[in-house]
C-alpha cells in the first residue's frame, strides 16, 4: 500500500508534536489546548486520501489524536479540544446542515467521554510512557472508534430503512484497519517525542502488518465496487430494448467502470485503438477501452472486467435483437399486443394497441394494464386495489381468454375487444406476460343485429312473435305476483290479400309498414306491439286499471286506421278486425292468445272493421272450434258431405243451362250446415283440400250421369275452386286425371275462380288458366267486380264466363250506378266473346232488367234455390225449362207450376 498524506496533516501531527514538548507532558496550557483542536480541525476539513491501484478513500484520522490528547492532557481538556474542533468542522462544512452538526459534535464528545473513561480504567497514569499506558490509550481508541462507527451506521439506518447489522458490518473490515493504523500513529509520534528509537522499531512492526492488512481490504473494497458497478450497468443495459441502445449503453458502462477517456463497440474486424483493450461481445461486435484514467498499463483485473461486461452484454444483445425481429413482427400485426411485468405495469405495446387503446405511441409503456379496463356494470371488480384482477389467475400460470370484454381508451371512451391473456414463467415463477387484444366492435354490432332481427319485424321493425310470446309469458308471471292487468289484441286487416294481390306486393309493404307505424301511435309507450305474422298483428296492454281501457284502445286502433292512406299512386282506405282478450286470474299466455284470436274472428264474422271482446267461454269456443275440426276430418271420409245443386238458367227462356255444384254437411248431431259454417275452418286448417277434390270428383261425375240421362242436352256443372286449390302446381293434372276417371267431356265441366285469386300473380295465374284451357275445360271468374281490378283484364285471361257478383244486381232497378256497371260488364264481355251469368237474383225487376240489359244467364233464389239433383229433376221436367216467375212480365215457353222456390 502506498500512503500519501497531505501536507495539512503532517504540519498538524508536528505541530502536536511540537506543542506537547515545550508545554510539558503533564501541566497542559491553554496554547496546547488551541494547537492541538486546530489541527484536529484541519485533519477533519482536509482528510488524507488513501490511494490504492486508482481507487482512493478518505481518512479523516481522528483516532490518531485520541493517543496524545489521552496521555498529554486531562479528561475535561480533551474533551474540549476534541469537541472545539468538531464544532468548527461542521461550522466551516456548508453540506452539513445544524441538526447533522449536533449529532456530530453530541456523537465526537461521547465517544471520546466512553474512550478516556476505558483508558483511565485500565491504569492510564500519563507520567512516563510505558507499556500499560499505551495498551489503555490503544483500548480506549478502539472504544472511541466503535461507538463512533456503531452511532454512525444507527443513523444511516434508520434514513434509508434498511437493517442495522448489514450497514455495521459493511466495510468493517477496512475501518478496523483504519482505526488500529491510526491509534498505532499516534502512538508512534509519543515514542518519537521521548527519544526512543527500539520501541519506534517495535510499534513499526505492526503498522507494517496493519499496512499489508490494508492493503487486502482495500482489493477486496475495489473488488466489491467493481462487482456492484458491474450488477448496475448490466441494468442499465437490460433496460435499454434496441441493438443501437444496447451498443450505446455498452459503451458509456464500459468507459465508466474501468475509469477510461474513451469507449467504443465496434464491429469485431476492426483494428483496435491504439492503446485500447477490447473485449469480444459476440461473433459480430466487440468492446474496448482506451485512455486509462489512473494512467499506465491495464492490469489483468481491468481485462476480467471488461470481458465480464461484454459476456453480460452479449446476452443481452441477443435478446435486443429478439425484440427487434418480434417488434416487427408484431407492428405488421392487426390485434394489439401488450407486455407487462409481474405487478401489471405495461413494457411493451405494439402500435396496433397504442391505436386500438387511443394512446400515443409509445405512451402506454409505464402504464399500469388496469388503467386500460373499464369497470362498467358487467366489470365492477375488473380493478381492485390498482390491480387488474385477472392477474392473480396469471401467476397461478392460468391464461385469462375472455371473448367479450370492454376496455378503456385513452378518452374514456369503451371498445368491445376479445382479450387473450398468457402468463410468461421462468422455473414455475410468471416473470411477465403478454395480453392479445382483437377488436370485435363489428362482430358485436352484427350480433346485436342479429338477435335484433331473430326477435323483430324486418318489414315493420316491430317485435315479431317469438318476442311478443316472451314479452307476454314475463307479463303473466309479474301478474301473478302483483296482481295488475293484462290484456291482448289481435288484429288482422280485412281485405289485405285482396290490395296485396291486386296492386302488388310493394303496396302491400306499404300498407303493412303504416299499419305498424300507427297502432305504435295508439297505444301507450310501454305497450308491446308485434306484428304476428302476415297481415296479423298483437298487442300487450300491461297495468290496465280495467277491461274499459283495452276497449278504449281498440276503439283507438279502428279510428287511426280508417284515415286513408297512400300506398304507391293508390289512396286506399283501410279497416282491421280486432279480438280483445282481457286477462282474467290463471290465465296461461297461450290462452290469452287464443281468446283474443277467437274474438277477433267473431269481429270478421260481424262485419269487420270493428272490435269484439272474448267472452267469457272463449276456451270453450276453441275447444268446440277444435272438435269441429275433427269432426270435418271424419265427415269428408265418412259420407256425411253431399252436394246441393242450384240451376243456371238462360235468361230470356228460362231454359236450364247447367248446375253449380254447392257443397252442405249433414253432421249428425247439428243437422245439414252451409258451406259459411264450415268452409273457413276449412281454409284455416288446410281441409280445403281433400274436400275441394270430393267436390270435383262428385260435381263431375253427377254431370257425367245427367247427360246420360239426357242425351243431347249440353248442360255443364260448374264447381267452385278454392285459392289453395288454385295454387296448386299439379293442379292441370288433377283435373285432367279426373275428367278421365269419371268419363266426363272436358267442356261438360265449368270451373270458377274468384277475381282475388285470379288477380293476384298475374304471370302465374295466366299460365294455370291457360294450362286448364288446353284440357278443353270451360274458365270462369266469380263475384267479378269487388277487387280492384280492372276490366280490361278479362281480355287477358282464358275466360268463357264472367259471374256478376249479387252485389251490384241487388241495386239494379233502385240505383242507376250499378245498373251502368252492369251493364258495362255484360257489353265488355260479349265484346271479347264471353258470356255473362248474373248471381243472386231475388226480384223479377231485378231479372227483367237483367233481360233488358243483355244478360246471357242467371241464378238465385227468384229462380230456385240449391237442392238435391232428384228434387231440381222433378221441378224442371223433361223439356228442362222453368216456369218465368211470378210478377216478372216474363212469359217462358212452357209455363208450369214450379216447386223450386222454396
Amino acid at each position: 500500500m502506498r500512503a500519501v498524506c497531505a501536507g495539512t496533516a503532517v504540519a498538524g501531527v508536528a505541530l502536536l508534536v511540537l506543542t506537547g514538548v515545550l508545554a510539558g507532558w503533564g501541566g497542559g496550557s491553554w496554547g496546547l489546548l488551541l494547537a492541538l483542536g486546530a489541527a484536529l480541525a484541519a485533519i477533519e476539513l482536509f482528510p488524507v486520501q488513501l490511494t490504492h491501484r486508482g481507487e482512493s478513500e478518505a481518512l479523516h484520522l481522528e483516532e490518531a489524536f485520541f493517543v496524545p490528547l489521552a496521555f498529554l492532557l486531562g479528561p475535561l481538556p480533551t474533551m474540549v479540544v476534541i469537541g472545539m474542533a468538531a464544532a468548527l468542522a461542521s461550522a466551516a462544512s456548508k453540506r452539513r446542515s445544524v441538526h447533522k452538526a449536533l449529532f456530530n459534535v453530541g456523537m465526537i464528545l461521547f465517544s471520546t467521554a466512553a474512550g478516556l473513561a476505558t483508558a483511565s480504567a485500565l491504569g492510564l497514569t500519563r507520567e512516563a510512557l510505558d507499556a500499560r499506558d499505551v495498551l489503555a490509550v490503544l483500548v480506549g481508541g478502539l472504544v472511541f472508534c466503535a461507538i463512533t462507527a456503531t452511532a454512525v451506521a444507527g443513523v444511516i439506518s434508520l434514513a434509508e430503512g434498511s437493517r442495522f447489522r448489514p450497514v455495521l458490518l459493511d466495510g468493517a473490515v477496512v475501518r478496523a484497519a483504519t482505526w488500529v493504523g491510526s491509534l498505532s500513529l499516534g502512538v508512534l509520534v509519543l515514542l518519537a517525542a521521548e527519544q526512543r528509537p527500539v520501541a519506534v522499531l517495535a510499534a513499526a512492526v505492526p503498522v507494517v502488518v496493519l499496512q499489508f492488512a490494508f492493503s487486502g481490504a482495500m482489493r477486496q473494497w475495489q473488488e466489491r465496487r467493481r462487482t456492484e458497478a458491474l450488477y448496475e450497468a448490466a441494468g442499465r443495459i437490460h433496460a435499454r430494448v434496441g441493438v443501437q441502445g444496447v451498443r450505446t449503453e455498452l459503451a458509456d458502462a464500459a468507459a465508466v467502470l474501468l475509469v477510461a477517456g474513451a469507449a467504443q463497440v465496434v464491429d469485431a474486424g476492426t483494428p483496435p485503438h491504439e492503446g485500447a483493450l477490447r473485449a469480444e461481445v459476440d461473433a459480430t461486435l466487440a468492446v474496448e477501452v482506451w485512455d486509462r484514467g489512473s494512467g499506465g498499463a491495464w492490469t489483468g483485473g481491468d481485462a476480467t472486467c471488461l470481458q465480464a461486461l461484454a459476456v453480460i452484454a452479449g446476452g443481452l444483445l441477443a435478446n435486443a435483437r429478439l425484440y427487434e425481429q418480434l417488434h416487427t413482427v408484431t407492428s405488421s400485426l392487426g390485434e394489439g399486443v401488450l407486455a407487462c411485468n409481474p405487478s401489471g405495469v405495461v413494457t411493451f405495446a405494439n402500435p396496433a394497441a397504442d391505436s386500438m387503446l387511443g394512446w400515443a405511441p409509445g405512451t402506454l409503456v409505464g402504464q399500469q394494464l388496469a388503467a386500460t379496463v373499464d369497470p362498467d356494470r358487467r366489470q365492477a371488480v375488473s380493478v381492485r386495489g390498482g390491480e387488474w384482477v385477472h392477474l392473480a389467475r396469471l401467476r397461478c400460470g392460468a391464461t385469462v381468454r375472455l371473448d367479450e370484454y370492454t376496455v378503456k381508451r385513452r378518452d374514456g371512451s369503451s371498445l368491445d375487444v376479445a382479450l387473450t391473456a398468457s402468463p410468461v414463467q421462468q422455473e414455475g415463477d410468471m416473470v411477465g406476460a403478454v395480453v392479445a387484444l382483437r377488436d370485435v366492435t363489428e362482430r358485436k354490432a352484427l350480433e346485436r343485429q342479429l338477435v335484433h332481427q331473430a326477435f323483430h319485424d324486418q318489414l315493420t321493425g316491430l317485435p315479431s312473435r317469438g318476442l311478443f310470446l316472451d314479452r307476454l309469458e314475463h307479463a303473466r308471471s309479474r301478474a301473478a305476483e302483483d296482481g295488475s292487468t293484462q290484456a291482448v289484441l289481435f288484429l288482422d286487416v280485412d281485405r289485405f290479400k285482396l290490395i296485396n294481390d291486386s296492386l302488388g306486393h310493394r303496396v302491400g309493404d306499404d300498407v303493412l309498414c303504416t299499419v305498424a307505424s300507427r297502432l305504435v301511435g295508439a297505444v301507450r309507450a310501454g305497450d308491446t306491439v308485434a306484428r304476428f305474422g302476415g297481415d296479423e298483428f298483437t298487442v300487450l296492454l300491461e297495468e290496465l286499471a280495467g277491461p274499459a281501457e283495452a276497449t278504449a284502445t281498440a276503439e283507438r286502433i279502428l279510428q287511426s286506421l280508417r284515415r286513408p292512406l297512400v300506398a304507391g299512386d293508390r289512396e286506399i282506405v283501410l279497416s282491421v278486425s280486432i279480438g280483445v282478450a282481457v286477462a282474467a286470474s290463471g290465465d296461461a299466455p297461450t290462452d290469452l292468445l287464443a281468446a283474443a284470436d277467437i274474438a277477433m274472428y267473431d269481429a270478421k264474422r260481424a262485419g269487420k272493421n270493428r272490435f269484439c271482446t272474448a267472452a267469457a267461454n272463449a276456451d270453450e269456443l276453441a275447444l268446440a272450434r277444435l272438435d269441429l275440426e275433427t269432426q270435418l276430418r271424419r265427415a269428408i271420409t265418412a259420407g256425411e258431405l253431399e252436394l246441393h245443386y242450384q240451376p243456371v238458367l238462360q235468361a230470356h227462356s228460362g231454359r236450364l243451362y247447367g248446375f253449380e255444384a254447392l257443397v252442405r254437411w249433414r253432421h249428425p248431431e247439428l243437422g245439414l250446415l252451409g258451406p259459411a259454417q264450415f268452409m273457413e275452418l276449412a281454409e284455416d286448417t288446410g281441409l280445403v283440400l281433400p274436400l275441394g277434390e270430393w267436390v270435383l270428383e262428385r260435381a263431375c261425375r253427377t254431370a257425367r250421369e245427367w247427360r246420360d240421362a239426357h242425351p243431347g242436352e249440353n248442360t255443364v256443372m260448374a264447381v267452385n275452386l278454392s285459392a289453395r286449390q288454385f295454387q296448386d302446381p299439379d293442379l292441370g293434372d288433377r283435373v285432367a286425371s279426373m275428367l278421365d276417371a269419371v268419363g266426363l267431356e272436358p267442356t261438360a265441366l265449368v270451373l270458377e275462380i274468384t277475381e282475388t285469386v285470379v288477380m293476384g300473380d298475374t304471370e302465374r295465374t295466366l299460365a294455370t288458366l291457360s294450362a286448364l284451357k288446353r284440357l278443353g275445360v270451360r274458365l270462369a271468374i266469380d263475384d267479378f267486380g269487388t277487387g280492384y281490378s280492372s276490366l280490361s283484364y278479362l281480355k287477358r285471361f282464358p275466360v268463357d264466363v264472367v259471374k256478376i257478383d249479387k252485389s251490384f244486381v241487388d241495386g239494379l232497378g233502385d240505383n242507376p250506378v250499378d245498373r251502368e256497371i252492369v251493364a258495362a260488364v255484360i257489353r265488355l264481355a260479349a265484346a271479347v266473346g264471353m258470356q255473362t251469368v248474373a248471381e243472386g237474383v231475388e226480384t223479377p225487376e231485378q231479372l227483367e232488367e237483367l233481360q233488358q240489359l243483355g244478360c246471357s244467364l242467371v241464378q238465385g233464389y227468384l229462380l230456385a234455390r240449391p237442392q238435391p239433383l232428384v228434387d231440381l229433376e222433378r221441378a224442371l221436367g223433361p223439356t228442362l225449362v222453368l216456369p218465368a216467375p211470378r210478377g216478372s212480365g216474363t212469359a217462358w215457353l212452357d209455363a208450369r207450376p214450379s216447386a223450386l222456390r222454396l
